[in-house]
């Protein structure tokens, strides 16, 4: 092999489906750009710090390997994230995690989200909403999320934080985090059966203090019985105390600028007709239902004469 051809070709970069979405100056100056980084970084190979860049790389990469089920799903997904905003092809993406092997999947459900969040960014348009709903979000890790509560709004971007502890959200994001959301959330929904000291010391301090009426008497000590007088004064008590929190059978709900106020919770298997259209439960062998608390007037759609 010659010296000439121990070289690729140079990557035809300007010929990529989305170059012609950015201006000719903007692709130019990013192809001249990545061809001026890899050189560099073509260069270093060889050396330590080469190597220990290479040791690096391959360790941020192992979760991905073809070993794993993240390299099967990711290399043959033929979704299309624009669809997230396209009006005429929604789209309604589920990411779903083995709890076996949470540890090596959590890299890819990151990825994932990441990647829809940028595209979400790009496309930009705020009138067209997009909803992404993060349950248990403290067995996973997203992206920036700080910042991103902060700025998504702009790009029509619904965040819904769903954890169980926020002792473990603060292991996994942060105790500022968690204040930054506390401090942006439109609203803030906690369920009953809250135990953990810190979650009922928060309820209690969102929730605020009442003006209640005290009254005081005072008593002539030499007679027996004998009631001088009274006063009547208002005092600040909590609106919930943590014991009442604690026992509490509502979830709290809490909206920005409006009084919080008690709810009871439903499950999907108390509400009718979406009882009846769920499938077989694994964990029960049979569809789980129990007795309808809710129903929902849904009519249905009858065929209009001369249509299929």
């Amino acid at each position: 092999m010659t010296h000439e051809t121990r070289y690729a070709p140079p990557l035809p970069i300007e010929d990529a489906p989305w170059a012609t979405r950015h201006s000719e100056e903007d692709v130019a100056n990013f192809i001249q750009w990545l061809r001026a980084s890899a050189s560099g970084e073509l260069a270093m190979l060889g050396t330590r710090t080469g190597d220990s860049f290479l040791s690096g790389a391959r360790m941020a990469l192992r979760p991905f390997d073809v070993t794993s089920h993240v390299n099967k799903v990711m290399s043959k997904t033929t979704i299309d994230l624009a669809n997230l905003k396209n009006p005429e092809e929604p789209l309604a993406l589920f990411i779903a995690l083995d709890a076996r092997r949470i540890e090596r999947q959590r890299h890819g459900a990151k990825l994932l989200l990441w990647s829809a969040q940028q595209m979400v960014k790009r496309i930009g348009d705020a009138n067209r909403p997009v909803y992404f709903i993060y349950d248990e979000c403290t067995n996973y890790e997203i992206d920036k999320l700080q910042s991103q509560v902060t700025f998504s709004r702009a790009y029509g971007q619904r965040n819904l934080l769903i954890w169980q502890s926020n002792g473990a959200f603060e292991k996994t994001y942060g105790e500022e985090c968690l204040g930054t959301i506390l401090s942006e959330c439109e609203i803030l929904h906690f369920l009953p059966g809250q135990q953990e000291p810190k979650t009922t010391s928060l309820i209690e301090d969102l929730l605020g203090n009442a003006g209640v009426m005290a009254a005081s008497y005072s008593v002539n000590q030499t007679e027996t019985r004998n009631v001088e007088g009274g006063q009547l004064s208002e005092e600040a008590r909590p609106l919930l105390t943590q014991d009442e929190i604690r026992r509490c059978s509502y979830a709290i709900t809490l909206l920005r600028g409006e009084h919080a106020f008690l709810s009871s919770p439903v499950s999907y298997s108390e509400i009718h007709p979406f009882r009846d259209k769920m499938g077989i439960n694994r964990f029960f062998g049979k569809a789980f239902r129990q007795k309808i608390r809710l129903r929902l007037p849904f009519r249905k759609l009858r065929k209009k004469k001369g249509n299929a």
